[in-house]
């Protein structure tokens, strides 16, 4: 058997392994996988070591096969890779790496390497190649980066082509761009004022859980905005909002319940 085929089969029983509610056992296959150089196996060995299962955590080990692999040509491993150096604030190491799996095709480092000429964060500041990045990462279809291209835009003060691309992203199914879409429907921000489209697009948010979303339905419900005023449904999307963290919604609630609603 072929060392190529021998870590691939290593991987197959690996991953089975983890399905299978076993990571230590995992661990062995993809770090056995791993010393005969699969950089895939590598960036598995990685992340057991990075989250601590089926291996005691070890960040300094996660960050060595991460490198190991991403010199070996592995995208995804160029992007953790960079998020480690990120957090050592060593963004020329950030911007390289994420560079180098953008230019690989990786549809993440693509809006990061977008950001970084945005903010001008470990390289020179050029909105013009930032939106090149941007429009790259979201002619791939991938809905979070179109709603980077259109919140690229709206910074930008282009609300049209905001409302464009939030559209295109809340059509794949994001409930963050659907959140988005219905504010710029109510402020008529790109496209003509419309309340119950906003609505609409709102409520199809809250129902995918995104919080700004549930917790802006609830506010609507309670001062009757657009809707009925309607307490026990402002309760009912405060409470849902709240038990993810949302702090409007935490905040509505307990000023409420001290009123005895």
């Amino acid at each position: 058997m072929s060392g190529k085929n021998a870590a691939e089969n290593l991987i197959d029983m690996g991953i089975a392994a983890c399905n299978a509610g076993k990571p230590a056992e995992g661990f062995g296959y993809f770090y056995k996988a791993a010393v005969i150089g699969n950089p895939i196996a590598m960036f598995n060995v990685a992340k057991l070591y990075q989250q601590g299962a089926g291996v005691k955590q070890d960040s300094q080990k996660a960050f060595d096969w991460f490198k190991k692999s991403a010199e070996a040509g592995h995208d995804q491993s160029m992007v953790e890779l960079s998020n480690f150096y990120f957090l050592q604030k060593n963004y020329d190491e950030t911007f390289k790496w994420n560079m180098k799996a953008a230019e690989l095709g990786n549809i993440a480092a693509m809006c990061n390497v977008g950001n970084f000429y945005w903010h001008g964060a470990g390289v020179k500041q050029d909105l013009k190649k930032a939106l090149e990045w941007f429009q790259k990462a979201a002619n791939t279809g991938h809905p979070i980066a179109m709603f980077q291209l259109g919140d690229f835009y709206s910074k930008q003060k282009n609300d049209a082509e905001a409302f464009k691309w939030h559209m295109k992203s809340a059509e794949k199914g994001a409930p963050y761009a659907m959140s988005e879409i219905a504010t710029m429907y109510f402020k008529g921000a790109g496209v003509e004022k419309n309340d119950s489209e906003g609505l609409k697009w709102l409520k199809k948010a809250a129902e995918l859980k995104n919080p700004p979303a549930m917790a802006m339905l609830g506010r609507m419900y309670e001062i009757g905005m657009i809707v009925k005023q309607d307490i026990h449904e402002a309760l009912k999307w405060y409470v849902e909002a709240a038990n993810v963290g949302e702090k409007h919604a935490q905040e509505r609630l307990k000023v409420l319940f001290d009123k005895g609603e």
